[in-house]
């Protein structure tokens, strides 16, 4: 009986110091990587299920799980010598680690965008201008390509002139039975 307190009371002093760690360790990193901050309530809630499961686990552990009053004194005991006797070497080792991590991050990112991003944009930016120059070209020497074309047109409207005149005014009967048909298919889909 004894050994179970003193079991508890360790365990417990230990959880309470072990979670004041944790949790000033997590608030000074979110304070660091502003780009965490709107995982801030996450982590609260994620803090909070490591509380409960990291005392229940140690209450388990030492007790068979059983939650008395002195259970929660001891977790701020603990947490109390945690504050008085650790805490500045743990916010300090963590400030240092974050902004050691931040600085890695950093520098990865720095190296990532010169070796990959950067290339990448010249490529784009090459082959943009490169199609650009491509089309300016096409459209400078479209008419002279298309000359010779538009030369067979004009001599076969005037080879065919007098035969298109007469052709057409003889076609119209045609020309309006056919957008007769074309207007009775189109009111039929309309109206389905």
């Amino acid at each position: 009986m004894i050994q179970t307190q003193y079991m508890t009371l360790l365990a417990m002093g230990v959880c309470g110091a072990v979670l004041g760690a944790v949790y000033d360790g997590y608030r000074i990193i979110l304070r660091e990587w502003r780009l965490l901050r709107w995982l801030g309530a996450t982590v609260d809630f994620l803090f909070w299920i490591f509380v409960f499961a990291g005392v229940m686990g140690s209450l388990w552990w030492a007790d068979d799980g059983n939650i008395r009053i002195y259970t929660f004194v001891l977790l701020l005991l603990g947490y109390g010598v945690y504050r008085l006797l650790f805490r500045k070497i743990v916010t300090g080792s963590t400030m240092t680690f974050a902004k050691i991590v931040l600085y890695i991050c950093t520098l990865l990112y720095k190296l990532i965008k010169a070796v990959v991003v950067t290339p990448l944009l010249l490529l784009w930016r090459v082959f943009t201008s490169t199609i650009h120059v491509f089309y300016v070209i096409l459209v400078k020497i479209e008419p002279i390509l298309l000359w010779p074309f538009g030369l067979l047109g004009a001599i076969m409207r005037w080879a065919l002139g007098p035969l298109g005149r007469w052709g057409g005014s003889s076609l119209l009967p045609v020309k309006r039975l056919w957008s007769r048909l074309a207007n009775m298919i189109w009111a039929r889909k309309d109206k389905d």
